[in-house]
């Protein structure tokens, strides 16, 4: 709605001798002058419907439009390692622990039983410079090789975290499909 334009009395006083000076009558002056400055504004009667309908509506075209840019933002997010953990939560924390846990007793099983020869990941660990952290020859058996297994897990980390990432859609789906319709 357009504001509508106040002339004062000096302005109109001054328009109204403009136009004498031109040979027309004051009246007309100030009467153009008004009509001019009010035939732009809104009245009561142009409008059609009750003004709380045209508010419902534009409240309902308002919530509808942001329904859908919710719809669209969702689907332009890019599923990257902070969505897919804001997205799985818990379950993936759980699934990624579970599977350090397994890896590293996995690892330490290995060693202690003779299925994976230390010696050759001792040489692998003096090979990389690690050897100035812990001397391999005061090592007892059973610490080191819960060092190595310890090592290793976290070697074979760059692996492990994919695999979690890519394998947590289906974990949950296999974990929800086990639950009972009334628990969900």
């Amino acid at each position: 709605m357009l504001a509508r334009v106040l002339l004062s009395k000096t302005t109109l006083q001054h328009v109204a001798r403009r136009a004498t000076f031109h040979g027309a009558s004051t009246r007309n002056a100030v009467f153009s002058v008004q009509l001019h400055a009010f035939s732009t504004t809104n009245k009561a009667d142009d409008r059609q419907e009750p003004m709380l309908q045209t508010v419902e509506e534009l409240i309902a075209e308002n919530e509808a439009l942001k329904k859908e840019v919710a719809e669209l933002k969702k689907k332009a997010q890019k599923p990257g390692l902070m969505g897919t953990i804001k997205e799985y939560g818990m379950p993936f924390f759980f699934w990624w622990t579970g599977l350090y846990l397994a890896t590293g007793v996995g690892f330490y099983a290995a060693f202690d039983s003779g299925l994976l020869n230390g010696g050759e990941v001792i040489d692998v660990v003096m090979s990389l410079g690690l050897d100035r952290f812990v001397d391999p020859e005061r090592l007892n058996p059973t610490h080191g090789n819960l060092a190595l297994a310890i090592i290793v897990n976290e070697v074979v980390e760059p692996i492990r975290f994919p695999f979690a990432l890519a394998t947590i859609p289906h974990v949950k789906k296999l974990l929800s499909r086990n639950k009972t319709p009334e628990s969900q």
